[in-house]
């Protein structure tokens, strides 16, 4: 993953897609580096393959989730961020006096 596409906490999202990614590593370096029946080509050709496609599958669903998360945090950044500017835009609402001389407060309060 690229640093500047992804911040640190994205990435720590995604640590735990570390492990199954390393053991499916694992398991190709295992069945590649270690043939002690020798190479035949069917075999070794169905048992990458049964490896690899989910290799490959997780590390594109990977990169799928951490575009979502960072589209989700931007998402989320940003309505913070137009509410805190909504809330310092609007002026403060007066206080209307009323009649009776207080500030208007609870109508179904009676005065003392």
């Amino acid at each position: 993953m690229l640093p500047e596409t992804f911040d640190r906490e994205t990435a720590l999202d995604l640590v735990v897609n570390a492990v199954p990614l390393g053991m499916l590593v694992g398991f190709v370096l295992l069945f590649v580096l270690d043939t002690p029946y020798g190479v035949d080509p069917v075999p070794t050709a169905i048992q990458l393959t049964l490896v690899l496609v989910p290799l490959g599958a997780l590390v594109v669903l990977s990169y799928h989730a951490a575009k979502a998360v960072e589209a989700a945090e931007a998402e989320t950044e940003a309505e913070v961020d137009g509410d805190a500017e909504e809330d310092a835009a609007a002026p403060p609402e007066p206080v209307t006096p009323v009649a009776d001389g207080t500030d208007g407060g609870d109508a179904d309060e009676e005065p003392a």
